[in-house]
């Protein structure tokens, strides 16, 4: 599926850029086109029609075609070793999540605009860009900069295996492994970190972690405080039943953030102002919160803190 484009005010984006931009701040391009050949796209699942566990992605209206050899996708190089190994069987998946957590991305602007008698480009040129793409993006995969949309994605996925269990009347604990399971077919990189799932780049904030440990933490009842410059989020470790607390003792987590000096000089994203309104209000009012976020974790004076870099990757809700 096409996932890179120019949109009307000619920048390069991708499919899921334009999403997180929706999410975030309500953006809404209106025209896209193919960021190689230069015919005209639709947009699919990335606005008002979006769908959980659905990939964002552009297509051609019925009829039309790219120009020549383009498809649409970027031309992506195989090392000879790699292109050497077996091809893996990969298992059905009931659902399209994002597979990469990235940096938010700014778009590219294009020389060139079109327009009436501008001479699209030829093959050449659309080979090059197409080679150039795949440089930088590499082959088709559906990636995000907002853990919001990761999160969601991975609620979905246990409220569908809840719904499984439910049908074939399962037992709490076989529920339990259909979920780890379940969880484990999804691939998820968080940046660099490779080989991780929807499974094991999730952990408990009130765990014992090896310090360092970076991951999408998350835990409940957490309070906030505001600081100068930022603020700081505050769970207490939950009851555990004596024997499991002796053999695992939890520990209290704390989410750390200060402010950038991008962010002093009016260059915050108007999420990002939204957001900490948001844990504003929650400060005044004490309101408890579930939160995940993104990050690294060290064990500092008994308390497990967590540095948050980027508010894009913290993701939280009022406390049920």
């Amino acid at each position: 599926m096409p996932f890179i484009a120019f949109n009307e005010f000619n920048q390069e984006v991708t499919a899921s850029q334009c999403h997180d931009e929706y999410i975030s701040n309500g953006t809404i391009f209106e025209k896209f086109r193919c960021a190689f050949c230069e015919v005209r796209y639709h947009s699919r699942n990335i606005y008002k029609d979006a769908l959980l566990g659905k990939a964002p992605h552009f297509y051609l209206a019925k009829g039309v075609r790219h120009i020549g050899l383009c498809d649409g996708e970027p031309i992506v190089a195989v090392p000879p070793a790699a292109a050497k190994e077996p091809i893996k069987t990969v298992t059905k998946r009931e659902f399209d999540f994002p597979e990469k957590l990235t940096a938010r991305p700014k778009p590219r602007l294009v020389s060139v605009l079109p327009g009436e008698g501008i001479v699209p480009p030829d093959e050449q040129e659309i080979r090059k860009r197409r080679l150039r793409a795949g440089k930088e993006y590499g082959a088709s995969c559906f990636t995000t900069s907002l853990l919001q949309n990761i999160v969601e994605s991975k609620n979905k996925l246990i409220s569908w295996c809840y719904e499984e269990a439910k049908r074939k009347k399962l037992a709490v604990g076989v529920r339990n492994q259909l979920i780890k399971e379940t969880a484990e077919s999804y691939p998820l990189q968080l940046f660099d970190q490779k080989d991780l799932t929807y499974n094991s780049a999730f952990g408990r904030a009130d765990y014992a972690w090896r310090d360092g440990s970076t991951r999408i933490f998350h835990a409940k009842k957490g309070t906030v405080t505001l600081t100068d410059g930022g603020f700081i989020i505050r769970s207490e470790p939950e009851v555990q039943a004596a024997a499991i607390e002796r053999a695992a003792p939890r520990r209290t987590s704390e989410v750390h953030y200060h402010s950038s000096s991008s962010d002093l000089i009016g260059e915050i994203p108007r999420s990002h102002v939204r957001l900490l309104e948001e844990l504003k209000s929650a400060a005044e009012a004490g309101t408890a919160l579930q939160w995940y976020v993104y990050g690294g974790l060290e064990f500092m004076n008994e308390i497990n803190m967590i540095s948050l870099a980027n508010l894009d990757h913290l993701f939280f809700r009022k406390e049920r």
